[in-house]
């Protein structure tokens, strides 16, 4: 391993979600009913690893299930829809764009899925 980027720089987020405000805006039920579903599908994946798998596997996704199963060793812990406002301000950071958070997160979606899980 070269680099392990999650200890190095943590608050920068392993994968992020993005829409357009307008999609958002128009479509704010499925952007909620998504984030749930994504939520949801990493607290299995952290719950039973091996139904995941066997789900991967009946959804054609082709890899090795050995090889799976390492990566959700080493990850799964690590997955969540959470995110507050530092991970959004090094991920700008990191891309070397300014300004406010807020202005590129809107935390009432996140609030709306974890509300009726």
């Amino acid at each position: 391993m070269l680099l392990e980027v999650g200890s190095v720089v943590p608050e920068i987020p392993f994968a992020v979600l993005v829409a357009a405000k307008k999609f958002a805006a128009k479509e704010s039920e499925t952007v909620v009913h998504f984030i749930r579903a994504l939520s949801k599908s990493m607290q299995l994946i952290q719950r039973d690893k091996d139904k995941a798998i066997q789900l991967a596997i009946a959804a054609k996704i082709r890899a090795n299930p050995e090889t799976q199963r390492k990566a959700l060793d080493y990850f799964a812990q690590d997955l969540n829809v959470r995110i507050e406002s530092e991970n959004i301000v090094a991920l700008l950071a990191a891309l070397g764009i300014k300004g406010d958070p807020e202005r590129f997160f809107d935390r009432s979606f996140l609030a709306r899925a974890l509300a009726n899980p």
